[in-house]
């Protein structure tokens, strides 16, 4: 099974390149299928400044090249297609009779 996913990161870092882990493995490790942006604050336009991008490290890991101007505060979202979902929210089936 396979679907859109979406995760957003900040770091509390100054490292260049981040490193994040993603919540589900990418399907495809190649960084044209996936789209990645960046804002300052939560209501702030999506952007694609000089500077950003990414590469999947592992089908659960990606990194981060972060553009100038952008704090340790910024909001970076990644869209990617996902596999693997686990099976979540059956605990009240678990628990009815």
């Amino acid at each position: 099974m396979t679907g859109q996913a979406r995760e957003e990161f900040i770091f509390d870092n100054t490292q260049n390149p981040a490193v994040a882990t993603l919540s589900y493995p990418a399907v495809d490790l190649d960084p044209a299928h996936a789209k990645l942006s960046v804002r300052q604050r939560e209501g702030d336009t999506r952007a694609t400044p000089a500077g950003l991008s990414f590469k999947f490290e592992a089908p659960n890991k990606v990194s981060i090249a972060r553009p100038a101007g952008f704090d340790g505060g910024a909001i970076y979202e990644l869209v990617y297609e996902a596999k693997d979902p686990r099976v979540m929210g059956l605990g009240l089936a678990a628990t009815a009779t």
